[in-house]
């Protein structure tokens, strides 16, 4: 297909208003008055396309993005933003499993208004890093020792992701989440499954700054320049060993 014509479908099937997509398209598209008149002959069939184009992309999102789907359905919202979207941004991927992440980002910014529920946009941002960590290609870890050491780094499962949130959108039982401060770590298993596991207010900024490749000495004592808290320690041992034993946690590096 030529640039003319991929401009004259890309703006049928992006534009907001379909009484008017083709006039737009035909208007958007560098056509000779031949190609016009084809194309404007043609018309139901091209808004029969947009139509496809557009259930399409819709049920990508309530597939990869079901909660955050339903919340602004509830709130009256959903079909006037993803309309939004594809007439601002749309998707710049030929793969659909991608759209969920480039409809969160296009979208964080604007649910975190006022306008919509106050949990929207974290939980736009949870179900994003768990399709991220679903789809992550599999990567070999690196190298570790069995014994950890107060002078190495951690060695993790390559796809553990830490993230923080202003309610707790990981507790699919809450609807509305409750609005506490949660750190949650999101990994996928061996048999590719992805998991969740909350992490302690304390213990977190010690594990954000193990998976960014921080000694374990460096990570428990932070900026400080004190000896190292041993009920600190302690309690982070104690986090560590329950990694170790789902397999995030591999080891010491070597």
């Amino acid at each position: 297909m030529d640039e003319a014509r991929e401009q004259l479908i890309t703006a049928i099937c992006l534009f907001p208003d379909e009484e008017t997509a083709v006039e737009r398209g035909l208007d958007a598209a560098d056509l000779s008055p031949e190609e016009r008149a084809h194309f404007e002959a043609h018309a139901r069939r091209l808004l029969l396309y947009r139509r496809l184009v557009r259930g399409n992309l819709e049920g990508a999102a309530r597939r990869l993005l079901p909660r955050t789907v339903a919340c602004l359905e509830r709130c009256g919202a959903f079909e006037r933003e993803l309309g939004a979207f594809f007439a601002e941004a749309c998707t710049r991927t030929h793969y659909l499993r991608d759209m969920g992440a480039e409809l969160v980002r296009w979208g964080v910014p604007r649910w975190s208004g006022a306008d919509f529920p106050r949990h929207l946009a974290d939980l736009a941002r949870y179900e994003a890093l768990e399709l991220d960590v679903a789809i992550a290609a599999p990567a070999p870890a690196p190298a570790a020792r069995d014994e950890l050491a107060l002078d190495r780094a951690v060695v993790f499962e390559p796809t553990a992701r830490l993230a923080h949130f202003a309610h707790a959108v990981h507790e699919e039982d809450g609807d509305p989440p409750s609005a506490r401060a949660a750190t949650v770590l999101v990994f996928r298993d061996r048999e590719h499954a992805v998991h969740t596991r909350e992490i302690a207010p304390d213990v977190a900024p010690v594990l954000e700054r193990l998976l960014a490749g921080a000694t374990l000495a460096h990570a428990v004592r932070g900026e400080s320049s004190a000896a190292i808290d041993d009920a600190l320690l302690a309690r982070v041992a104690e986090a560590l060993a329950a990694l170790a034993d789902e397999h995030i946690l591999l080891g010491a590096s070597a």
